[in-house]
């Protein structure tokens, strides 16, 4: 049984801010796209606060003193072997034991799909993710997307905000790496949903029953009303089963009173 804190996440108001091609993409697919963290605009995705990144190349570091010591005392013993395999060996350490080759690696083996945590509509989303004068916005619950989408091993979950100058990472976590952006990128209140990419590098699409996804569409503000129709013509035609209302925004309505 659900605690309350579990009953609260699973029922996060979710939202995803797209443009009508990647709308009709999804639609035509039945499925949602799972980005390599190389294609999104962070340079720092999957990356880690400075204090722990220097902790674990100081570890690494460690490992190969030990491992140089190791050589160096085993070669004077023995002054007529060829130390070139040894060299090699070392070298083969230090390539693999090279963190932010590690990190790079360790990321481009998963793919990422976004959302924004909000109870109500953003006009700064609008703005971010929709081209000017169009563009929807799906809207459901944390609860609907892990039902709706079709794979194994897919993680979803919060993305956490630190300050990567200065903050440590949070101890006892279940997610960091993808789960833990920088500051700056406070205002898109993600959440996140991850999966194993088949091929590493390159993203992938997942299915998902749409039908069960979707809540509902809103359209761009001020959109004229065959936009509307159209996205409704287009949703109920690429799957029957979405039968989520499809209403135009009035977050740039003049008041009414």
């Amino acid at each position: 049984m659900l605690d309350k804190k579990h009953r609260k996440e699973r029922g996060l108001k979710i939202w995803r801010y797209v443009d009508l091609a990647k709308f009709v993409h999804m639609l035509a697919t039945g499925s949602l796209y799972f980005a390599c963290p190389s294609e999104l605009k962070d340079p720092y995705e999957g990356w880690l606060p400075r204090s722990h990144m220097k902790a674990l190349m100081e570890i690494n570091r460690g490992v190969l003193d030990q491992m140089k010591s190791a050589q160096d005392t085993f070669l004077a013993q023995h002054p007529t072997r060829d130390r070139a395999p040894f060299d090699a060996l070392l070298q083969d350490a230090r390539r693999k034991l090279d963190l932010q080759k590690q990190l790079r690696e360790a990321n481009s083996n998963f793919g990422v799909n976004c959302w924004h945590i909000n109870e109500h509509e953003s006009e700064s989303m609008w703005q971010l993710y929709t081209a000017a004068g169009q563009g929807i916005a799906i809207e459901t619950t944390k609860a609907r997307l892990e039902a709706a989408l079709k794979g194994d091993g897919i993680n979803v979950d919060q993305v956490r905000y630190a300050d990567f100058d200065r903050d440590e990472i949070d101890k006892g976590h279940r997610h960091y790496g993808l789960f833990l952006k920088r500051k700056s990128f406070a205002h898109e209140q993600e959440l996140r949903a991850t999966i194993l990419l088949p091929k590493p590098g390159s993203g992938t699409l997942v299915p998902c029953d749409l039908g069960g996804l979707i809540a509902k569409i809103h359209i761009f503000p001020k959109a004229p009303s065959y936009y509307a129709d159209a996205v409704r013509y287009a949703a109920e035609r690429a799957d029957p089963a979405i039968k989520a209302p499809v209403v135009t925004s009035k977050l740039l309505d003049p008041s009414d009173y």
